[in-house]
């Protein structure tokens, strides 16, 4: 949602942009708009220039200067071709909207400082904190421009006071104002800052807007261009003469006006006396018209009361025959009249009857009189239609069952495979053991095998034993060696052998080997159990498992009527769904419209219906004559009032206008005599100030508005302008502060 302080501010700008901004009169202009985005240091994050050409002569082709770069058309569809620096649009007698991007410094830069408390900070600073801010938006330029400044408060800032600005409020938003003419001679004392004072408790700086332009300057000094020679002129003209009014010589003629001023001084010198004597004389003249005045006038309340009860007698008749006039049944407020409204009331009773609208508001409320009555019928209507939109929703939803039955069939099946999965450990420790069953039947049909292997290991224990005892260090390969090499005698075999058959005949041998047989085949059995091919022979065996289950399930009567009455269900809550979305009740709704409004169409052309609308039509004619008569009759009876209450103030006027110059008649005789003592003094001050005053500011002024003057002689610009080509811009800069 769109903040309602941002769309203040954007008004605010918008206004300020229409007061700050004037267009040229050329006929080819280029019309810059320079949006930009800046951090509080001034720094440039993105900068659009926004140019319209205005095509005053229609021209076919329009050549254009530009260093700006992703040129788009903004306004139309227009082409164009580049050059270089120029651009030629294929007009076709249209005028050019197009935008581009450019990382040229801006010719105005908004620069933000503030402190908090004295310490400097940020605005993210503020935001987490409360204190005494003092925040300066400064300007920067090269040439003189105009720059105004708005930024949002909200209620975290307190107690504003700004410099340069003010306060600017709605009720419900304030808004900071603030300006600055950066860019122009330090000697004109222009402002080119502006500081805001206020208490933040963790207020949320976001961002300001500022306008920039130098059209006001431009405008100023060309106005003033074409006087300024004159002022010159004028300064030594008027030099030369208050020199010779203080020498006393000759008053030069190079100027006719300053020669008749500076002669009139003298001349008004030397009549003051003689207005004294004739002050006298003017005294007594003006009391004898003071008393007949007096006289005459107080008369003249009496007539203007008469008259203003009179017409007071005839608004109060016209107010009650308006009241019964009934026209609220037409929608048609009356208001009270009054002398000073009766003639705009009257008129605009006369316009609203008019045949060509009153005719149709007659029409309009017959109408709506017969749509009331349908109207109250609106429930059997809505009772019918609501039964036949329900009976086609249930034949749609029916024809998707076969779509329905397939869905509600899946979710059941994964009920029942959930239900199944649940029972899961138990079928895998099952197929696990039957599994196991048969890995254990393999390896017991290697027992043979292993059980020479294991006894085999065991006689090698047992030999390399008996070789220990007969002090024999070898192991019994090595003993087979020395066997096979004839090193070992053939007594000294059979004691070994027959020591070994022994041994191996005992029972703890028997034993060993028989645990050792039973341990090989328990590790080959783990070992195959251990296996991927019998992991995924028991899995394969749990899923075939599961999904006879889940068949089985599946083709119980149980499940069957259970899915039977879930379609059921469906259908029954998609009718009630698709009966309530959105469609069908937007299709009820017209459908009960449409029946309301056949059945008006039908009652409203019947014929007890269209004769009382004649017979209003008529009615209303008759009242429009009567308006037109009684406006008349008020207007001759205010003639009369007016016309009489204009003498009355005449004579009322002329009275007090005598007794003011009886009074001015008297001041004048006592100041004759102070203003010829005055006028000397006046002579005086006149030369030496005077001549003080053009030697000093006033030259100093003229030097200001020359050196003004120059810096304005080329209206400064963002992008290039063609030769010839007349030109205005606008910056207008939003400052992130929180950036």
């Amino acid at each position: 949602m769109e903040n309602p302080m941002k769309k203040r501010a954007f008004a605010l700008i918008t206004a300020l942009c229409m007061t700050l901004t004037c267009f040229a009169s050329a006929e080819t202009v280029k019309h810059e708009r320079v949006y930009a985005v800046t951090n509080a240091d001034g720094d440039a994050l993105t900068v659009i220039d926004n140019v319209r050409l205005e095509n005053g002569d229609a021209l076919a082709e329009i050549d254009d200067r530009t260093l700006l770069t992703a040129l788009e058309n903004v306004g139309g569809t227009e082409k164009f071709t580049q050059s270089g620096e120029t651009v030629t649009w294929k007009a076709d007698g249209n005028s050019i909207i197009y935008q581009g991007t450019s990382d040229k410094a801006l010719n105005v830069t908004p620069v933000v400082h503030m402190t908090l408390d004295g310490k400097e900070v940020t605005a993210a600073d503020v935001k987490n904190a409360s204190g005494e801010l003092v925040m300066t938006v400064s300007y920067r330029a090269e040439s003189p421009f105009l720059a105004v400044t708005v930024m949002p408060l909200t209620d975290d800032v307190t107690s504003v006071t700004v410099d340069n600005g003010a306060v600017l409020t709605d009720g419900a938003h304030s808004f900071l104002l603030g300006f600055g003419v950066p860019g122009a001679d330090a000697d004109l004392e222009l402002p080119s800052s502006f500081t805001m004072t206020a208490h933040v408790d963790h207020a949320d700086l976001n961002w300001m807007m500022t306008i920039a332009t130098a059209q006001p300057v431009k405008v100023l000094t060309d106005a003033l261009s074409d006087h300024a020679a004159d002022a010159r002129t004028l300064v030594s003209d008027l030099t030369a003469g208050l020199n010779a009014l203080a020498d006393g010589s000759d008053i030069p003629e190079s100027n006719e006006d300053i020669h008749e001023l500076l002669t009139a001084l003298n001349t008004l010198f030397d009549g003051a006396a003689q207005l004294k004597d004739g002050s006298i004389t003017l005294l007594d003249g003006v009391k004898t018209l003071k008393d007949g005045l007096d006289t005459l006038s107080s008369n003249s309340t009496a007539l203007n009361d008469g008259a203003a009860q009179l017409f007071a007698a005839l608004l109060d008749t016209a107010n009650t025959q308006l009241a019964a006039a009934g026209l609220d049944a037409l929608s048609i407020e009356v208001p009270t009249l009054t002398v000073s409204n009766y003639a705009a009331v009257l008129d605009d009773l006369i316009a609203q009857l008019d045949p060509a609208v009153i005719d149709k508001t007659i029409e309009a409320l017959a109408k709506a009189q017969v749509r009331e009555a349908v109207m109250a019928q609106e429930d059997k209507v809505r009772e019918a239609v609501t039964e036949v939109v329900r009976g086609q929703v249930r034949d749609a939803v029916v024809a998707q069952e076969e779509t329905i039955r397939a869905a509600v069939t899946d979710a059941v099946k994964e009920q029942v495979r959930q239900a199944v999965v649940a029972q899961e450990d138990t079928i895998r420790a099952a197929v696990t053991q039957a599994v196991q069953a048969q890995v254990q039947d393999a390896v017991q049909a290697q027992e043979d095998t292993i059980r020479a292997g294991v006894t085999q290991a065991v006689q090698a224990q047992v030999l390399e034993g008996v070789l220990a005892q007969a002090g024999l260090n070898m192991t019994a390969q090595q003993y087979q060696d020395a066997v096979a090499a004839g090193q070992v005698p053939d007594a000294q075999q059979k004691q070994i052998s027959a020591a070994v058959d022994q041994m191996m005949a005992s029972d703890d041998i028997k034993a060993k080997i028989e645990a050792a047989v039973t341990e090989q085949e328990n590790q080959l059995v783990a070992q195959n159990m251990a296996t991927d091919d019998i992991k995924a022979k028991i899995e394969s065996a749990v899923t075939e498992q599961e999904n006879q289950l889940i068949a089985q399930n599946m083709a119980s009567d149980d499940i069957k009527a259970k899915i039977e009455s879930a379609v059921a269900e469906q259908e029954d809550k998609l009718v009630e769904e698709n009966f309530a979305s959105a469609d069908v009740q937007a299709k009820l709704e017209a459908a009960v419209t449409e029946q309301i409004d056949k059945l008006v169409e039908e009652n409203y052309a019947s014929e007890d219906v269209q004769n009382t609308v004649a017979e209003k039509k008529a009615t209303i004619a008759a009242a429009v004559d009567s308006l037109k008569r009684l406006k008349e009759q008020l207007a001759s009876v205010e003639t009369f009032v007016n016309g009489l209450k204009a003498y009355t103030d005449g004579v009322a006027q002329a009275g007090d206008g005598a007794s003011q110059l009886y009074d001015g008649a008297n001041t004048l005789s006592d100041g004759m005599t102070e203003l010829s003592d005055g006028l000397a003094e006046l002579k005086a001050k006149l030369t030496e100030e005077g001549l003080d005053l053009l030697s000093g500011d006033v030259q100093k002024a003229l030097d200001l508005f020359d050196n003004l003057e120059s810096q304005m002689a080329n209206m400064p610009s963002f992008d290039l302008v063609a030769d010839g080509m007349e030109h205005d811009m606008l910056l207008i800069i939003r400052t992130d502060l929180q950036k």
